[in-house]
């Protein structure tokens, strides 16, 4: 029982420490996580304030050689046809431009869409795999809660069978040793009330004696008093007799 204890505090440690570490696990993955995004955004923001100033520095550097530009054809008398060619192939060249930043700008924003969706997308998978791994580990801690309970109640049951057994033992040997202690005591009281007989029928034996005696000593004296007085009456008679007998022989002579 001492063992099957000691391997149940084992296990309900080890499901514990087991549930601490994955629960440390789970957040420094997710401080890492965190961390990675932070980073993210903030090289996200870093790269458009970069974007922002070349873009800003680009506009100025153009809008400084259009000056320039426009003050070396104010400088230098251009023909309208050399102007009109030049005005048609800067506008075809800035078309160009704007349709060439359209579709960087239209690649990079589909670029960052998928790059979203394929990030959204591996959340939304990780985000399943965990609450499926939680379910499957909250059924598995459910199922060993519930085969240590059942054990548990196993154990308790041969151990409330056993106490009840022992204690019927013990009542049985209880009820056993009352019965002899009471047999000894009937025993005592009978050697007892038989000894108490004994001495009483000595005593009466002894008493019944000593009044035989008694009566035979009177017997004996009243046959002695009797004997006596007889011998006594009788000496007395002869002594008569005889007293008689010499006066009569005097009286005769």
């Amino acid at each position: 029982i001492r063992r099957s204890r000691m391997q149940a505090v084992v296990a309900i440690q080890a499901l514990f420490r087991g549930a601490h570490a994955r629960q440390l696990a789970k957040e420094k993955k997710a401080a890492k996580e965190r961390e990675r995004n932070e980073k993210a955004q903030a090289d996200a923001v870093r790269d458009e304030s970069a974007t922002m100033i070349q873009k800003t520095w680009r506009g100025k550097q153009g809008r400084e050689k259009a000056a320039a530009v426009k003050q070396h054809k104010l400088d230098t008398v251009e023909t309208p046809a050399a102007m009109a060619i030049q005005r048609s192939v800067r506008v075809r060249q800035a078309k160009n431009e704007t349709a060439r930043r359209r579709e960087q700008k239209a690649a990079k924003d589909t670029a960052k869409s998928e790059e979203r969706k394929r990030h959204e997308a591996a959340c939304t998978i990780q985000r399943a795999w965990r609450c499926y791994n939680a379910r499957f580990e909250a059924a598995w801690r459910r199922e060993k809660k519930k085969e240590l309970h059942d054990k548990n109640r196993s154990e308790n049951s041969a151990l409330a069978i056993q106490k009840q057994y022992r204690s019927h033992l013990a009542r049985i040997e209880v009820a056993n040793r009352r019965e002899q202690k009471s047999q000894a005591q009937r025993q005592l009281l009978e050697n007892e009330h038989e000894h108490e007989q004994h001495e009483q029928k000595a005593a009466v034996e002894a008493v019944a004696e000593q009044t035989q005696r008694e009566e035979d000593a009177r017997q004996t004296n009243a046959a002695l008093i009797v004997q006596r007085a007889y011998k006594c009456y009788n000496a007395r008679f002869m002594l008569r007799w005889k007293r008689n007998e010499r006066n009569t022989k005097r009286a005769t002579g």
